[in-house]
């Protein structure tokens, strides 16, 4: 329980703290950022999952008709909040962006 309220506080500040680093790369467009984070992320978990020995689940995951179109659309879908929160953060916008989200709740 301690660890997850630990990693949890580490997870809102790194979410918290950022905007500083996406400001360091204002005059880099948004799309170009978030390539670089897409394929970054890309390499971080395929070395994760050669290291863990997953592999075989991913390519039984991807095997399965009925699990790639969802898969698929989760990935558009976090593609997207990643260029919204991106663009937000090199326009200005984070406060504005901020509260949309939690004026819909």
């Amino acid at each position: 329980m301690n660890a997850g309220i630990g990693y949890g506080l580490l997870a809102y500040l790194a979410w918290g703290l950022l905007p500083l680093f996406w400001k360091t790369f204002i005059s880099v467009s948004s799309g170009e950022i978030l390539g670089h984070r897409v394929v970054w992320s890309f390499v971080f978990v395929a070395l994760l999952l050669l290291i863990g020995g997953r592999w075989k689940a991913l390519k039984s995951a991807f095997s399965e008709r009925k699990n790639v179109l969802p898969m698929v659309g989760c990935s558009l879908l976090i593609s997207l909040n990643w260029l919204i929160y991106i663009w937000a953060v090199n326009h200005d916008r984070v406060v504005d962006r901020a509260w949309a989200i939690t004026s819909t709740r």
